[in-house]
């Protein structure tokens, strides 16, 4: 196990979120975004700073900018979403929803507390219903954690083909999930969390919307519109990923599993 990997970094700073899109595509969604939520709710939002470098600088940037996110590009299909969660649930939005797209994480921490590995996996969005949680993409997750002395296990979603679910039964559950089974099943999803070298050194940090002191009255018939269109955003940008995953998969860049699905 590599500790200096940036999916098992130090206890003060989370496991990323890990997004299947690229940078740009996830800035384009957060764009679209802001200038709905300016009308809305009058927010401002400075634009995202563009950054370059190694991995822990960029984090140690983002440290020293309170509530922010930073999007870090990988040689992978993926961005590594690191930071407060302020800036990606923005009016009950998350980044995903806005660049519609798989999601993931991994975490795996040992302390004076307890240990806690798990993962999590959601597609990506199909419909509008399911970015706004009326209905579910599919979704896969397994958790095991100590906590007072006792180890606790807990799945949901049907397994992956290439998890090893004969560990899961097991009488002693500290053995049913551990870093090296984390690994490989980020490395079949395609997720580089244990190379430092996946990191382009491409990054942009998402700066936090600021809401002003006095909230914006809307009327009735405004606060429809406004919200109507904020579905619309979200469908909007699902039809456009759904086009540009089609292209992929027919110029051979995504393979035959990733084939998307016509709803």
């Amino acid at each position: 196990m590599h500790r200096s990997a940036p999916a098992w970094l130090a206890q003060d700073i989370e496991a990323p979120l890990w997004l299947r899109a690229p940078v740009d595509q996830v800035l384009e969604g957060w764009a679209a975004y802001v200038e709905w939520s300016s009308r809305y709710f009058g927010t401002t939002t400075p634009e995202p700073v563009r950054m370059s470098g190694p991995l822990p600088e960029l984090i140690e940037e983002m440290a020293f900018t309170p509530r922010s996110s930073l999007l870090v590009a990988t040689d992978s299909e993926w961005t590594a979403c690191y930071g407060r969660a302020d800036p990606n649930r923005a009016g009950g939005l998350l980044l995903s929803d806005l660049a519609p797209c798989d999601r993931a994480t991994f975490r795996s921490r040992r302390g004076a507390d307890g240990a806690d590995f798990g993962f999590s996996w959601q597609a990506a969005p199909a419909t509008r219903d399911e970015a706004f949680c009326r209905a579910s993409p599919p979704q896969r997750g397994a958790r095991l954690w100590e906590e007072d002395g006792k180890w606790h296990f807990e799945q949901h979603g049907d397994p992956f083909p290439f998890e090893d679910v004969n560990r899961y039964p097991a009488r002693r559950r500290r053995g049913r999930l551990d870093e090296p089974a984390l690994l490989q099943y980020a490395w079949h999803l395609g997720i580089p969390i244990d190379r430092l070298d996946a990191y382009i050194g491409e990054a942009a940090l998402l700066l936090p919307m600021v809401r002003p002191q006095q909230p914006i009255e809307h009327t009735a018939e405004e606060e429809a519109g406004l919200g109507a269109e904020r579905f619309e955003l979200v469908a909007r940008r699902i039809a456009a990923a759904r086009v540009d995953r089609w292209r992929l998969f027919r110029t051979g860049v995504l393979n035959q599993q990733d084939q998307p699905v016509d709803c």
